[in-house]
């Protein structure tokens, strides 16, 4: 331990609370931790944000802070936000501004510690700790079994290097044929029912909320507006399963005429998703809809044959009509959810995905790979769109693009790359139980973790080139 331990702040979403504690209570380095609660009462950042979404000066103390154009940005990341009038949404922000700026002249830390950031309250603290030089780190999924990624607003924080063995075993997992595989059955996803039975319990799930919120006499709580799932164009509908009468079943059949250089398979991602809103630079390529149709657009017009897929758990979310205009392209298809990513990735010399692992797999294949902005990028193996004009010039970057010289060294490369950033843990707070010994088993590696690369990442030598090399289990 240093000779002057770090305070640590902690920001606990609702449910991870006890996950947290005993994080807190395990990080042996510092020298104090403090939980912040989404729905704590006291002297607390909760009880800040309510006192100050009453008082009309918030919406002046946002614009003040972070000018018009920082307030359009931080309400069209945030789905929460986005479907506030601006007012209001001004409200929230300057609420939460004045909350946090509290919090941290009180807790004075060196350390934040939260998930990754998925919304305004997230992203306020964020914009506060950059310019107080605090690091705010979280510990996310990462692409390997058992490892967890230290990031900081979507970018890896670099804390190792792994040595060889570790690198050749990690893509050898990654390789493997079910790496891909969907997480759910087609009869259980895909039906009639189940479709019914999502739109249910969301309805009821919001009436929820809903009226926890006015029981608490707080209408702009982030967490209760934040905690609306059934909202907006992805919503469950009952007449979105009109979806399936998109789907291609000769899908195969369709493309067979093109070769593979002249298949795209463009990866639809859960929207919206954290890593889309806050991983992705340009405001412009978060708008879905947008990205979407210009693409296909772009791609079909020059000749292409443009394979699309949604992602398994948005059946039932994506209306009929996000699809219509994309399938009024010529050479279009919709490919059924069903469908195995891993075929359509060997079947297709080019990907699109904007955060999504599907991009990394196909990069390791040795097929051009189009991202926008995902934890996995490298400038030297994938095309990455940087505005949305970019689409127009992608016909041509494809045509140019090649495979590395020595696949297999390349794929090595980028393993390390990701590997640095990823240390033992598991990434689950659901459900945590402290008396429970198999929860606690199961957290131990991740705290050893957090206390052994956390003070390095204080120290200022995360990112130093001359990490020793560790090879992990």
């Amino acid at each position: 331990m240093s000779a002057n331990p770090p305070r640590i702040l902690i920001f606990a979403r609702t449910g991870s609370t006890r996950w947290w504690e005993h994080v807190a209570r395990h990080l042996t380095f510092a020298s104090r931790c403090t939980i912040e609660r989404e729905l704590a009462r006291g002297p607390s950042f909760a009880a800040s944000y309510r006192r100050e979404a009453r008082r009309p000066g918030a919406a002046d103390a946002a614009l003040r802070h972070f000018g018009e154009n920082g307030c359009r940005e931080l309400i069209q990341r945030c789905r929460c936000l986005r479907r506030q009038e601006p007012a209001v949404a001004r409200r929230m922000i300057g609420a939460a501004l004045l909350a946090w700026q509290e919090t941290l002249d009180r807790e004075q830390p060196q350390l934040f510690l939260s998930f990754r950031v998925d919304y305004f309250v997230l992203d306020v603290v964020e914009r506060l700790l950059t310019a107080r030089h605090i690091p705010y780190v979280s510990a996310t999924f990462s692409p390997f079994n058992g490892l967890v990624q230290f990031t900081a607003r979507g970018r890896p924080i670099q804390i190792r290097n792994p040595a060889a063995d570790e690198v050749e075993r990690r893509l050898a997992e990654l390789n493997r044929p079910e790496y891909l595989a969907p997480a759910v059955s087609r009869e259980k996803r895909y039906s009639r029912r189940e479709v019914a039975r999502q739109v249910f319990y969301y309805w009821l799930r919001d009436v929820a909320v809903t009226l926890d919120g006015w029981r608490r006499g707080d209408r702009l709580s982030y967490r209760h507006l934040y905690q609306h799932r059934h909202f907006g164009p992805t919503r469950f509908r009952w007449q979105n399963y009109a979806v399936r009468d998109r789907f291609a079943a000769d899908w195969r059949e369709r493309s067979a005429a093109f070769p593979p250089e002249k298949r795209v398979f463009v990866a639809l991602q859960v929207n919206p998703e954290s890593t889309i809103d806050y991983y992705v630079d340009e405001l412009e390529l978060i708008d879905y809809q947008a990205v979407a149709g210009r693409l296909v657009r772009t791609l079909s017009a020059a000749g292409y044959f443009v394979l699309i897929k949604d992602h398994p758990n948005m059946f039932g979310r994506r209306r009929p009509d996000f699809f219509d205009p994309l399938l009024a392209q010529p050479n279009t298809c919709l490919v059924p959810t069903w469908e195995s990513s891993v075929q359509l990735i060997d079947y297709c010399h080019t990907t699109f995905t904007w955060t999504g692992t599907i991009g990394l797999q196909a990069a390791l294949k040795g097929r051009c790979s189009i991202v926008v902005q995902p934890i996995y990028y490298t400038a030297d193996r994938f095309l990455k769109i940087n505005r949305l004009a970019d689409i127009d010039a992608l016909p041509a970057r494809i045509a140019a693009w090649r495979p590395p010289a020595q696949l297999d060294a390349a794929n090595r490369a980028l393993v390390a790359h990701l590997l640095r950033a990823c240390a033992p843990g598991h990434y689950g707070h659901l459900a945590f139980d402290p008396r429970e010994p198999a929860k606690v088993h199961r957290l131990a590696p991740l705290l050893q973790s957090l206390n052994t690369y956390l003070p390095r990442i204080l120290a200022g030598r995360a990112v130093q080139e001359d990490l020793p090399a560790v090879s992990l289990p």
